[in-house]
C-alpha cells in the first residue's frame, strides 16, 4: 500500500475524532478515571475495530483504481493489515481519545455519559447499535437516488449545472 494510501487512513481517522484541542489543556484525574469508565462502557476498542472493518474497503478500492492488477490475496492482505494496524494502535489511540473526552466534557458531564452507558438503557444502547449501524448501507442504497436527485437540484441552483455536467463527463 502506498504511504499515501496509509496517510489518507489516519487522516480519516484523525477527523473522525473531532476538533483539535488545546494541547496545554490538563484534564482532571476525575476526568481521566470518568473518561476510561466511558470508553470501556461504550467498548471503545470495539468501535475502533469496527471503523478499521468500514475503512478497509475503501482503502482496497483506492488501491485497485492505483493497481489494477491487485489479485483477491493482496486485496484480502490490504484489509487484514488495517485491521491489524488498528488493532496493534488501538490502546495509544485509546489513551489519547480519552484523554481528549477528559478535556472536552465536564467531570458533571463525564459523570452522567458514564452513568449512562453503564446503566441497562445505556448497555442496551452500545449492544443494539452495531446491528442497527450494519442496515444503515441497505437504508442508504436505497434512498441514495433520492439524495443524488436532491443533492443536484440544491447544487444547480448555485451553480451552472451544464458546465458541471461537462466538466465530470470530460474526467470520465
Amino acid at each position: 500500500m502506498k504511504p499515501s494510501a496509509l496517510a489518507g487512513a489516519a487522516l480519516a481517522m484523525g477527523l473522525a475524532a473531532g476538533p483539535a484541542f488545546a494541547a496545554d489543556v490538563q484534564a482532571s484525574p476525575e476526568a481521566l478515571a470518568l473518561a476510561r469508565r466511558y470508553e470501556a462502557a461504550v467498548h471503545m476498542d470495539r468501535i475502533l475495530t469496527d471503523m478499521a472493518g468500514a475503512l478497509a474497503p475503501m482503502l482496497v478500492e483506492q488501491q485497485a483504481k492505483e493497481h489494477p492488477d491487485l489479485d483477491a490475496a493482496q486485496r484480502q492482505a490490504i484489509v487484514d493489515s488495517v485491521k491489524e494496524s488498528v488493532v496493534a494502535v488501538g490502546p495509544a489511540l485509546g489513551d489519547r481519545f480519552g484523554d481528549l473526552i477528559a478535556r472536552t466534557f465536564s467531570v458533571e458531564e463525564l459523570r452522567g455519559l458514564v452513568a449512562f452507558y453503564e446503566g441497562p438503557t445505556g448497555r442496551a444502547v452500545v449492544d443494539k447499535m452495531p446491528s442497527m449501524m450494519a442496515q444503515m448501507p441497505n437504508m442508504v442504497r436505497d434512498i441514495q437516488p433520492a439524495i443524488e436527485a436532491e443533492m443536484k437540484s440544491r447544487l444547480c441552483k448555485k451553480t451552472d449545472c451544464a458546465a458541471l455536467d461537462r466538466a465530470m463527463k470530460s474526467k470520465s
